[in-house]
């Protein structure tokens, strides 16, 4: 629900999953899906009668300015989301030198 359906979500392996969003207008698009997708995967549930919580650790990496071919993105993508694993989760983080507004936490909803 936190992406265009011409947007493909798959699940790249265990607990990683790969967004490919094209025809972007600004990376301000990009960043209001990233705090969609933390949010909501932030909210607190019922897991068998226990409140259960998860964490997204989001990496992002634009094509061509990161990459230009798909392993380099899903590796520059890899290594920004553990930017976002050490600077506490629940965020995404940019891994170019190029990008200067680096990681943007997301306050956790309860």
């Amino acid at each position: 629900s936190c992406v265009r359906e011409s947007d493909t979500v798959a699940r790249h392996g265990g607990d990683e999953f790969t967004a490919i969003i094209s025809d972007l207008r600004d990376t301000a698009c990009i960043e209001r899906i990233g705090r969609a997708i933390t949010e909501l995967l932030g909210r607190t549930f019922m897991l068998d009668g226990h409140q259960a919580h998860v964490s997204a650790s989001i990496g992002i990496s634009f094509y061509p300015t990161d990459a230009d071919e798909a392993e380099q993105l899903i590796v520059v993508a890899d290594k920004a989301m553990y930017l976002s694993k050490k600077k506490g989760r629940n965020c995404y983080s940019y891994f170019s030198e190029t990008r200067t507004n680096g990681s943007r936490p997301v306050p956790e909803t309860q």
